[in-house]
């Protein structure tokens, strides 16, 4: 790996830059040409019309949300708005230790402001069914350590392993 002064990483960051810039152009022109949506693009339509036009989800009875530690901040809008539009209650379901999309914008804490200034009820669900025993002991300590899941675990947030995962074969991976 070579060092390089900032003077002379600032016009290879420039160029990079400008690709990008060009890359995410030609990518909304291939989309509008199209008629196309990605992933985005429904998510923001979405909320804007249930902003717009709360009737379409009025009729909703209760808002169920799993694996929400997955979660964006513009999905937790969107849930927010579609419970408070039909003043359904909000369940939330998820694990913020199995929290895997960053890369789209969910955050550890995603669970945490979804329910943020509601009226809570929090049931820890701490058994894992699926997992063996070994696993589970793995994940409750990586918990533990500092940095690895943020602050805020110990033991009382620990897994507990099914019994019935003991006979199984294979290494169990979905906790």
């Amino acid at each position: 790996l070579t060092r390089i002064t900032v003077c002379e990483a600032a016009p290879r960051l420039r160029a990079l830059l400008t690709v990008a810039a060009d890359a995410a152009e030609r990518f909304e022109t291939a989309k509008r040409v199209q008629g196309a949506l990605d992933y985005d693009d429904l998510l923001t339509k979405a909320l804007g019309l249930v902003t717009d036009h709360g009737e379409v989800a009025a009729h909703y009875k209760l808002v169920i949300v799993d694996e929400s530690q997955d979660n964006s901040s513009v999905q937790n809008r969107l849930l927010r708005q579609i419970a408070g539009v039909a003043a359904a209650p909000l369940v939330i379901c998820g694990d913020p230790k199995q929290s895997i999309h960053t890369w789209r914008g969910a955050a550890s804490d995603s669970m945490e402001n979804l329910g943020a200034g509601l009226k809570t009820l929090t049931v820890p669900l701490q058994t894992s069914r699926r997992s063996q025993k070994e696993l589970v002991e793995v994940i409750n300590r990586l918990s533990r350590s500092e940095g690895v899941f943020g602050a805020g675990y110990g033991e009382t947030d620990d897994l507990r392993p099914e019994d019935a995962a003991k006979g199984t074969r294979g290494p169990n991976m979905e906790i």
